[in-house]
């Protein structure tokens, strides 16, 4: 689907996954790095968590360390904030990671802000293309 997104579409691609997660190193994902114009972007989802959230007990952020492959420049740029500390984080055990699969407004607005900004000075460029952790594509 990214193949046939950059070259027949000429559009934007963007894949997401933890930071950390063994995927990076998969066939299928190299490929997607080897695809003309892919770079990699590193951001902490905490950043754009509009407000702490409670769990066990206590109040604070989720640091999910996600990392980003695209072809688009002004979303990788928007999505590669990482968190300067100023805020408490809260423990990520027992599935409270689950609540960063869903993505906040802050983020989804750094993704349309960014294509939207490319969309200006479009090239030929059909739309953008989002790969999710869970295998999931999103036009």
């Amino acid at each position: 689907m990214f193949t046939i997104q950059i070259f027949i579409n000429r559009g934007f691609v963007l894949f997401e996954h933890p930071e950390t997660a063994k995927s990076w190193q998969e066939a299928v994902v190299l490929a997607i790095w080897a695809l003309p114009g892919i770079r990699r972007y590193v951001g902490d989802q905490c950043v754009y968590q509009p407000e702490p959230i409670l769990v066990n007990g206590e109040w604070g952020y989720i640091r999910k360390s996600t990392g980003w492959a695209t072809n688009c420049p002004e979303i990788g740029r928007r999505l590669s904030k990482t968190c300067k500390g100023d805020h408490h984080h809260v423990k990520t055990e027992g599935g409270v990671i689950k609540r960063a699969e869903i993505y906040s407004k802050r983020l989804v607005a750094a993704i349309l802000g960014g294509s939207s900004k490319r969309f200006q000075n479009p090239e030929g460029t059909q739309g953008i293309l989002l790969l999710t952790e869970e295998g999931q594509c999103h036009p």
